[in-house]
């Protein structure tokens, strides 16, 4: 009734009692990629002192019982989603950590499935929730329960944070119109020109704070040369590579940032190696962000940039060099070059010709971000999320659950005209006898409509 048997063995037609959270949050809504994910559990202060969560206890007795201590799950369409193990952190592991908190922290490859939103008719009708959710479960079966140190404890708020890489579900287009991820593009149309732009958008960011965006890709056909100049080098104002310039803004609420009227924040379209142009293309657009959060919309068959798009772009703007990648340049460079080698014709020399405009195509786009959630139990109405609390006998949005060693607790359907209950126990042979000196006494309450 209290406890283990004498063999630990479960008795049989029963299950383990269920505790833990769930956390509900926008953040979670991660569809492809390489995602990590740190859930950090900030508890009050005062509810930290003597539990193995205070600073000064035995690094190795903590491991030995959170570091296998919870099964954590995430809502996908097909149902909840076992995460395969996860790494804790606390100020007892290291003294960098936050004080009064513990951190889990778990992987998703791009192999995972989604993270979707939270169904009750896939996920339990219990969670009644908006926004995708994970579940922390404690598990029963662990060798060294945490319960004794977690029924302490008072959970004051939670922080999430999100580090995706290689997030391919984009959303692409230029000033002719929209592109397809299925082939490789031309981000500033086939006649690049100083304006062109390329706009990327990210579906799963809208309604997140980030604080970092990345985009990358790959450029294909890149000249065979150390730097533009070569290349260019019969153009009159042959363009350096670092010539090349791009101004990035960012789509919130329906503005673009920065403003036309700030300075623009420039960066360098392409990067030089030793003896060669770099195929790699890495723009931030770190500094449009200004802190500034993404509103939540969650349309996605329609996510496509049209100028009533409010949310979840970026713009890469092409600066610089006044002309460009030098296609209005080449016919009239080519005809001089070639009335040149009419006039050289009877001199015999061998004449090059110019060449050919480079037009700047990209494969292999994706997006890597960070961002980060704060659910605040103090006040709950300013938090980035929901927690519910799982309980033995349901879900609850209140926290505080205090549970002495040795509960039971019975689930009974009222029956007509009772006036009382009557309850008798027959204790198994194998039962676990614990003496202690003095009378044990026991305390019974009941679960009301209150609490």
């Amino acid at each position: 009734l209290f406890g283990m048997t004498r063999s630990g063995d479960r008795a049989v037609n029963s299950e383990f009692t269920r505790l833990g959270l769930a956390i509900s949050s926008r953040l979670l809504y991660l569809n492809d990629g390489i995602r990590h994910i740190k859930v950090k559990l900030v508890f009050e202060g005062e509810s930290v002192k003597g539990t193995l969560l205070e600073c000064g206890q035995a690094p190795e007795l903590f491991l030995k019982v959170f570091a296998n201590a919870f099964q954590i799950s995430l809502t996908t369409a097909e149902g909840w989603y076992d995460v395969d193990g996860y790494q804790v952190e606390s100020r007892v592991l290291d003294e960098h950590c936050e004080a009064n908190c513990i951190g889990l922290i778990l992987q998703l490859s791009d192999m995972a499935p989604s993270i979707v939103n939270c169904d009750p008719n896939i996920h339990g009708t219990e969670y009644n929730l908006n926004s995708p959710a994970m579940r922390i479960i404690v598990k029963p079966h662990a060798s060294y329960n945490p319960w004794e140190t977690l029924r302490n404890l008072k959970l004051r708020k939670v922080l999430l944070q999100a580090n995706v890489t290689n997030c391919r579900r984009l959303a692409l287009s230029n000033d002719i119109g929209p592109l397809s991820m299925n082939a490789p593009i031309q981000p500033f149309g086939p006649i690049p020109a100083v304006g062109n732009s390329l706009v990327v958008g990210c579906e799963e960011i809208r309604g997140k704070r980030l604080s970092a965006f990345e985009i990358h890709g790959n450029w294909r056909g890149l000249p065979h040369s150390r730097d533009f100049c070569y290349w260019y080098k019969q153009y009159p104002n042959a363009p350096l590579t670092r010539d090349f310039k791009v101004s990035v803004s960012a789509l919130l609420g329906g503005y673009w940032y920065p403003f036309n009227t700030q300075t623009p924040l420039l960066q360098d379209l392409f990067q030089s190696e030793s003896d060669a142009i770099s195929n790699k293309l890495t723009i931030s657009c770190d500094k449009a962000l200004g802190g500034r959060t993404f509103e939540q919309q969650y349309n996605a068959e329609d996510f496509e940039f049209t100028p009533s798009s409010r949310d979840g772009f970026f713009k890469i703007k092409l600066i610089s060099p006044e002309n460009a990648f030098m296609h209005q340049d080449y016919s009239k460079v080519l005809c001089g070059n070639l009335m040149q080698q009419a006039i050289r014709k009877n001199l015999r020399k061998e004449f090059e010709l110019p060449n050919q405009p480079y037009t700047p195509e990209l494969e292999n786009l994706s997006v890597s971000y960070s961002a980060t959630a704060e659910i605040n139990l103090r006040s709950p109405d300013n938090s980035d999320g929901k927690i519910l609390f799982l309980r033995p006998w349901g879900v609850s949005e209140k926290s505080h659950l205090k549970l002495e060693d040795g509960a039971l607790f019975l689930g009974l359907s009222p029956t007509k005209n009772a006036n009382s209950v009557n309850l008798y126990f027959q204790l198994n042979r194998d039962s676990d006898n614990i003496h202690e000196d003095g009378e044990i006494g026991f305390i019974w309450s009941y679960l009301g409509i209150n609490g």
